[in-house]
């Protein structure tokens, strides 16, 4: 009877996800039958080459650290891992940097791991996409939305907008936010009513962790704060009791997940102190997108693929939108949440989404007297709002809709109502357009341009009439049907656009990283190209070059004052110019070698030149590799990684220790970045890590035969994972001593029909 029962109350959300997580895969799985793979690795790494353009043109992503940071740092935390290690420092990048605590790496997420699989990359988009989607659905069912409706807008949010645009570690937190606020309807439930019960707190806690070990803390924080104002609105209509217990399960959820969250927060808190962070400063307080980018914000490609037409226009507005934007939105989801207007029930929820849509029109558009009270919130100064609350806004958007398409299923809508919300958002999708026109008048041969203009407003409009006809059309008994199909077409539509935009590439040339694997030994190499930052810490060789956020304070300072003064220290490539007039990078190389050579820099890569081999040849290095598309040169006089006095003889086990003898006491120099959590033990007992010169480490040895050993790891970050068990604990105790119960279905009588 009761395998029944389970039977019965699960099959229907089993199926239900089963389709999504197989419309998710065979959405993102065709290209790869198309020849269209964009595996970063093959994108990113400098070591391959294309072979054909994409179907059409553009990028298929807009955010290159898609694998310059994600699958790069993420790929060296799994090799730590499979090592026994826990990845908290990262050898590989400039001369070692923090790797936990970086964040982007999700070096402490379970999840991390998938990234090395074959395909691993897509496979994890794959799973994040499918997650997302199944807990959308699974929240608009406790919501009242009906199974057709609810397995749509799960799809629609499976596709959205930051899902199809970035693919960088951005998008790593999305898949939570539908999550968490499923958590805390779960806790607003088991709070009050016939349902009322211990616990109901867990997934808000489980989601919470989650978030923050996805390894992007704008995107965490900004869904949190639309989760805040979701959690205010959903006390409406509680009792008493019922409050004070549904605050108490939220309070509960969120130190639980705070707690489970530990390990990554104190190796991020540890870190930050000592890191440059760029723009976020406060640099982002007043940025705001081009103001003509709004009208892609339901016409997503009015102004082609992404960055198709960026040397096609005399304006910088598009160069500047695609550079800063975080997604769009919908304009069939638009249409369905104006259906919303005159439904009581949920009024505040209602409310609540606007006034989040208000906000983030006016901080992305800069209306100036809302900015400056947003701002106000706590680190909202130094985030990046205007590209990091699309998913935000998109839940909330997608929320509306499913109501909107839920009042069209349950009730009649007049006509009137239906012409006049069609007919305002057909208004507001020609003046975007117009507005669009603005922009395209500095387009210059650019080649079939009117097609992705037209065609984006005809896509727009087509999926606003198709549902203003369902509207209009309420005996048909396909709706619930068709209004689920019209979410998830739109939104799996826009969201494969990009994939059409993939360069066929030819395969990774492994044959330069097999060289410098087999001869770098524990010294670094500096490439002006080929092997891109950071693919040195996902082959496994060192590289001083990085392109990434945040970096030790210490090193980019090193970087400007003593390497290169004309680099962003962020983006240490061997490629970028901050004045593109001003000596290159070779020149600064050259100009700076004794100090390259004693920072450990072992070799140089370029791509093969025979004016660049003349230079570098002439400057004294020393041509040891050239496979006719990468060249490798040795560097002279080159620092080995531990040094110490004359009296003294190091020889290397290996980058973690170092067996010295002395026939006096003396000091061990290791070339490996300074910093407060480094520690050592010499011989076992444990010995003062100094800073020796601007940037390493140095250790005093006794006189005779030593064992130094080194050893990095945030400060407290034992209290951490103490923590964190604690948590595991508390949430464990609390379940088995609560009465067993499905929590994520209703009984069938709560549920809505289709």
């Amino acid at each position: 009877m009761w395998v029944a029962r389970v039977r019965s109350a699960t099959s229907p959300w089993l199926r239900s996800g089963l389709i999504i997580v197989l419309v998710v895969a065979a959405a993102n799985l065709w290209k790869l039958g198309a020849g269209l793979d964009s595996n970063p690795v093959l994108h990113r790494a400098g070591l391959s080459v294309p072979t054909q353009s994409g179907i059409l043109p553009g990028d298929h992503t807009i955010d290159p650290n898609d694998g310059y940071t994600l699958q790069a740092l993420a790929r060296a935390s799994v090799d730590q891992w499979m090592d026994g290690d826990v990845p908290y420092w990262n050898r590989f990048e400039g001369v070692g940097a923090p790797l936990a605590g970086e964040m982007q790496a999700m070096a402490l997420h379970p999840f991390v791991l998938m990234y090395r699989l074959p395909q691993g990359f897509l496979l994890m988009q794959i799973l994040s996409e499918s997650l997302a989607g199944i807990a959308t659905m699974l929240l608009l069912r406790r919501l009242g939305i009906g199974r057709a409706v609810a397995m749509g807008a799960g799809i629609a949010y499976a596709f959205n907008g930051t899902f199809a645009w970035l693919s960088n570690a951005a998008a790593s937190p999305v898949l939570y936010l539908p999550l968490l606020l499923l958590g805390v309807e779960v806790a607003r439930d088991a709070a009050h009513g016939a349902a009322a019960r211990r616990g109901g707190w867990a997934l808000v806690a489980i989601a919470i962790a989650g978030s923050l070990y996805a390894g992007f803390p704008e995107t965490a924080y900004i869904n949190g704060l639309f989760v805040c104002l979701w959690c205010l609105v959903r006390m409406e209509g509680l009792p008493r009791a019922a409050l004070r217990s549904f605050i108490t399960k939220l309070a509960a959820g969120a130190a639980a997940g705070m707690l489970l969250a530990s390990p990554v927060l104190v190796a991020f808190l540890d870190y930050l102190p000592r890191a440059n962070v760029g723009g976020h400063e406060g640099a982002f307080a007043t940025a705001t997108l081009p103001r003509p980018s709004i009208s892609a914000l339901y016409m997503p490609y009015v102004y082609g693929p992404i960055n198709a037409f960026n040397g096609n226009t005399t304006s910088p507005n598009l160069a500047g939108f695609w550079s800063s934007i975080g997604g769009y939105l919908s304009a069939a989801q638009l249409m369905l949440a104006m259906l919303t207007i005159g439904v009581r029930r949920l009024r505040l929820t209602q409310v609540a989404v606007v006034v989040w849509f208000v906000i983030y029109l006016s901080k992305t558009y800069r209306f100036m007297p809302v900015i400056k009270v947003v701002n106000l919130l706590p680190g909202i100064k130094e985030m990046a709002y205007f590209r990091y609350s699309q998913p935000s806004v998109t839940m909330g958007m997608l929320i509306l809709a499913a109501f909107g398409a839920q009042r069209m299923l349950d009730q009649q809508i007049s006509r009137r109502q239906i012409a006049i919300t069609s007919g305002g958002v057909a208004v507001v999708l020609f003046a975007l357009a117009m507005y669009a026109r603005t922009e395209t008048r500095h387009f210059v041969l650019a080649a079939h341009y009117s097609v992705y203009f037209v065609g984006s407003f005809v896509f727009a409009i087509g999926a606003v009439g198709f549902a203003g006809w369902l509207a209009w059309n309420p005996g048909w008994n396909r709706r619930a049907i068709a209004l689920g199909s019209l979410l998830a077409v739109e939104a799996a539509v826009t969201f494969m656009v990009p994939q059409l935009s993939t360069d066929r590439m030819s395969d990774v040339n492994m044959a330069p990283v097999e060289f410098l694997r087999d001869h770098l030994g524990l010294q670094r190499f500096y490439t002006l190209g080929p092997i891109a930052p950071n693919y040195g810490s996902d082959f496994g060789i060192a590289s001083i070059n990085q392109n990434n956020l945040p970096i030790p304070k210490s090193w980019s300072e090193y970087v400007l004052g003593n390497l290169d003064a004309n680099t962003d220290p962020l983006g240490f490539t061997g490629t970028g110019r901050v004045n593109p007039v001003g000596p290159s990078a070779l020149d600064e190389f050259l100009s700076h070698l004794p100090n390259f050579a004693g920072i450990g820099t072992k070799y140089l890569v370029t791509t093969t030149d025979t004016a660049v081999s003349e230079r570098v040849v002439g400057a004294g290095l020393a041509p040891v590799y050239d496979d006719g598309g990468v060249a490798i040169f040795l560097l002279p006089g080159v620092a080995d990684y531990f040094t110490a006095d004359a009296s003294c003889t190091v020889t290397a086990v290996n980058w973690q220790q170092a067996q010295v003898d002395c026939s006096q006491a003396g000091t061990l120099l290791r070339r490996e970045l300074a910093d407060p959590s480094w520690s050592a033990t010499v011989n076992g007992d444990q010995a003062e890590v100094v800073t020796s010169g601007q940037i390493f480490q140095s250790v005093a040895v006794p006189a005779g035969t030593s064992r130094v050993t080194f050893r990095f790891a945030p400060r407290r970050i034992g209290l951490a994972w103490l923590a964190a068990l604690a948590a595991v604990l508390w949430m464990i105790g609390v379940e088995i001593g609560r009465r067993r119960r499905w929590p994520f279905v209703r009984h069938a009588s709560t549920q809505p029909s289709d």
